[in-house]
């Protein structure tokens, strides 16, 4: 069926709103948004940073915080994820004069924090204020990160074992392999939790679960047969649209107030940052999409990521297919694992005169929608992806605020 590319300018006032998505929708995690805090702290980490030169400002692995405690500092404090090393040490040079509401310096040897890290911990604290708020930042390299994300799912924050219990010691073996992943130099392959008297779950790179289509042809005809959709009244059995201002505005008020998990988990998400860094993958070079960067853009298709501040991140994506090959970057590590409000594909379309615009947009993510490896693959495809479309309402959201031009996009949903 050929594409239905209609301009919609529907009184859409009448229109009553969908339910809630998570009253129906178990991949939605409800979210009323970022404490005030935490939005104006990121903000202004990201003016500081060179957000084009592959750092990303994260907030708490825990969604319910807003100022860190001592309960668990490493899954209630802000993170910095810096590309590498270097990139790293530099930080602190950035942070530490008091502009723009910020004000950082590197903790020293004599400094204490206020409860003992768990064991193997590889990162580094800045302590100091943030918009007016005295605060702890965690600053981690991307392997560093990857410590912390499996560390999560292994529950290493929260051991109560000896010093030398086989998970702390399997734990510091790990923060010593994705070191030398670090160093460019490794000298051997990670470490096996068998050999630390564990269980294989635990290993960083256990083994990834089967998709649950394992025909790939055979996935792509699911999605294709489905790729019409319909949102309550103001949208009708279309392959894609392009809203006026009327239904712009109805969009971003479809837009339920969650976010959307990685639902291929951090065991794949560890797999898929080893094949990309295998490829060639570098972690330089993902911008935040705003007026400022687009100018610097060339057209073509990004893969994209709303997270929970509203911050569009994009990265080149691959020319076919639903899945990235080589070092193709994708939602899930553009958002290094967390919680999205809305991920897929955007084109930037060329202009005669000007920066290229946002031409296109769709919420086909593997990741965070239409997983492969998700129990919930045919109902996602089959019942809920309509109501994922009104995801896009946060990326159009997104776009305005980073001051870049919302008409003239066509909406799809793969």
């Amino acid at each position: 069926m050929l594409l239905r590319c209609i301009p919609v300018f529907l009184a859409v006032f009448s229109v009553p709103a969908g339910w809630s998505q998570t009253a129906w929708d178990p991949n939605a995690i409800a979210y009323e948004g970022p404490p005030a805090w935490q939005q104006a702290a990121v903000a202004a980490l990201n003016r500081h940073l060179p957000t084009d030169s592959g750092y990303w400002v994260l907030g708490p692995l825990d969604l319910t915080v807003d100022l860190p405690d001592t309960m668990d500092l490493v899954r209630t404090t802000l993170r910095i994820v810096a590309p590498h090393p270097r990139g790293s040490r530099r930080v602190t040079r950035r942070l530490w004069v008091p502009t723009g509401g910020v004000a950082l310096e590197e903790l020293q040897p004599a400094d204490t924090l206020p409860h003992e890290l768990p064991p193997g911990y590889p990162g580094r604290f800045l302590e100091g204020s943030i918009v007016g708020e005295r605060t702890l930042v965690q600053v981690l390299t991307v392997q560093e990160h990857r410590w912390l994300l499996w560390a999560a799912r292994t529950r290493v924050a929260g051991i109560r074992e000896p010093v030398n219990g086989p998970l702390a010691r399997y734990s510091r073996a790990v923060a010593s392999y994705l070191a030398a992943v670090d160093s460019g130099v490794p000298t051997a392959g990670p470490p096996r939790a068998i050999e630390f008297g564990l269980d294989p779950s635990f290993d960083l790179y256990a083994g990834a679960p089967e998709p649950m289509i394992r025909d790939r042809e055979g996935y792509l005809r699911l999605l294709d047969n489905h790729r019409a959709f319909t949102l309550d009244e103001a949208v009708r059995d279309v392959n894609g649209f392009v809203p006026g201002p009327l239904l712009v505005g109805w969009l971003e008020d479809q837009a339920d107030p969650v976010l959307f998990a990685n639902k291929q988990g951090e065991i794949a998400l560890q797999h898929r940052y080893r094949d990309y860094e295998r490829s060639g993958g570098r972690w330089s070079g993902y911008p935040v999409l705003s007026a400022t960067s687009l100018p610097n853009l060339p057209p073509g298709r990004y893969a994209y990521a709303v997270d929970r501040y509203g911050v569009i991140r994009i990265g080149r994506a691959p020319d076919a297919g639903v899945e990235g090959t080589g070092a193709a970057v994708s939602a899930a590590l553009l958002a290094h694992g967390e919680p999205l409000r809305a991920a897929g594909v955007l084109v930037l379309a060329a202009e005669p005169d000007g920066p290229p615009r946002v031409a296109e947009v769709n919420v086909r993510s593997e990741e965070y929608f239409f997983s492969n490896l998700a129990l919930t693959l045919y109902d996602d495809v089959e019942q809920r992806s309509d109501r994922y479309v009104a995801a896009v309402g946060h990326v159009l959201a997104a776009l305005e605020f980073g001051r870049i031009p919302r008409e003239g996009i066509l909406i799809r949903k793969f």
